[in-house]
């Protein structure tokens, strides 16, 4: 009889029936971890969803092509036609070391006039950029406005926002050039023309972009206050730049920014293999892990509801943000926010809030110190209060974003200053900032020195 034609023995049979249970205790098993795995990925991936359409159903964008038709199209003409018609014109600066703001040159103190070799320089600078000029003053009568960006392909391409830093720069030096000539009417217009640039980004829904606003919103406000110590507006011309000041002041751009931010958050965690694929950061199994991980699904509903805390009611002031953000980025505030991805991007969000609200206080500031010039014009003096002001040339003394209590204002040996205590929350008597020295206390300021 062949070996192989014996029965097989008692042990053998036991041995082949344990390996077959154990076989199917590890089926049973991994189909189990397999259900369970999907059984969480379906949950998390409801609860994503559940976040979602309550997003959408606020009237919020939830996707990259809805955040880009976010972004309105204007229904009549649009300012970033002709914004990039001026783009186009632009010439480099010159090469003398005279030309200040855009080169190597220096400008005297804001009530002092610029040396001759200075106005020189400006001079042949604004010739060669006239026909950009004359655009940036056409967009800014242009109340619509949209550039050509699409939100819908990542990452963004945003070449306009250099393009409108230099649009104000270009726009200041026509100002103080104007003051030279004693062309008021003109600076006025200049200055308008630079707040204009920097209102054109109102409306666009990345934080971004915000920022730029904000720094265009320095070199507008930094203009105006040469400007007025230099010489003396009519009322009509005060009036205007009052209502424009205002117009900035009220913008939601910064909220805007932070649902762009939402957007483009929730689009990184879906895309974070396709992201990293060019430096390797991440390797296709860690990647494949994490998504179908409870990790991935966590720290997106995270985001998403960080962000909605973030943004939180409509009426929400933007220090409350602000205190938010820093204390999330502390750790102070425990739940899904203690996500180390949220951690880490919190205080970025907290200083950018922190340079909105700094901005606010400057326009703030900036109008009211409008309305000083407004009565200095009708009475020849200076007023000793704010309160002088209401209600002829200010409705109300503006608040202090930082504490809610009125706008300050103080005389100097030439001139006033009218100013936020800031965010050291400490009143420094209107201290203008230190350019040189960071960590000395001030004020922010708006100067006029006449």
């Amino acid at each position: 009889m062949n070996s192989t034609d014996r029965p097989a023995s008692a042990p053998d049979k036991t041995a082949r029936r344990r390996k077959r249970a154990a076989y199917i205790i590890a089926a049973a098993i991994f189909a189990a971890i397999v259900l369970a795995l999907v059984g969480r990925h379906l949950y998390y991936r409801s609860k994503i969803n559940a976040e979602l359409d309550a997003i959408s159903k606020a009237g919020f964008p939830v996707t990259l092509q809805e955040l880009s038709d976010y972004y309105p199209v204007p229904q009549g003409e649009n300012a970033a036609e002709v914004y990039t018609e001026a783009f186009a014109k632009f010439t480099e600066k010159n090469s003398t070391n005279d030309l200040p703001v855009v080169g190597m040159g220096k400008l005297p103190s804001r009530n002092e006039p610029l040396p001759k070799q200075v106005q020189t320089a400006i001079s042949a600078y604004l010739t060669s950029n006239a026909q950009a000029l004359e655009l940036l003053q056409k967009a800014a009568t242009t109340e619509g406005c949209r550039f050509d960006v699409a939100f819908s392909a990542y990452p963004f391409r945003l070449p306009h926002l250099a393009q409108l830093r230099q649009a104000a720069r270009l726009l200041e030096l026509d100002a103080l050039m104007k003051v030279e000539e004693g062309k008021a009417d003109k600076a006025a217009a200049a200055t308008a023309a630079s707040f204009a640039a920097a209102h054109s980004l109102r409306n666009e829904p990345i934080l971004i972009s915000q920022l730029v606003r904000i720094a265009v919103d320095s070199i507008s406000l930094s203009t105006l206050e040469r400007v007025l110590s230099r010489t003396t507006l009519g009322d009509k011309q005060l009036t205007e730049l009052s209502a424009t000041v205002t117009s900035e002041e009220k913008s939601d751009g910064f909220k805007r920014g932070m649902v762009g931010e939402r957007c483009e958050g929730d689009y990184m965690f879906l895309n974070l293999r396709t992201l990293s694929e060019e430096d390797a950061k991440v390797s296709a199994l860690a990647f494949w892990f994490y998504k179908y991980s409870d990790e991935q699904a966590q720290d997106r509903i995270a985001n998403i509801r960080f962000m909605a805390e973030v943004l939180g009611p409509a009426d929400r002031k933007d220090r409350d943000i602000g205190d938010l953000l820093e204390n999330i980025g502390k750790g102070i505030l425990p739940g899904p926010n203690a996500r180390l991805l949220i951690g880490m991007k919190a205080p970025a969000l907290a200083r950018a809030c922190e340079e909105d609200l700094k901005n606010t206080a400057r326009l703030r500031a900036a109008r009211a110190g409008i309305a000083v010039e407004r009565f200095r014009l009708a009475n020849g003096r200076l007023p000793d209060s704010l309160e002088e002001l209401v209600p002829k040339w200010l409705d109300a003394v503006p608040a202090d974003p930082f504490d809610d209590k009125p706008i300050r204002y103080r005389k100097l040996d030439k001139g006033f200053v009218t100013y936020s205590i800031g965010p050291d929350l400490k009143d420094d008597g209107g201290k203008e900032r230190n350019p040189i020295d960071s960590n000395a206390p001030y004020d922010i300021t708006f100067i006029v020195a006449r």
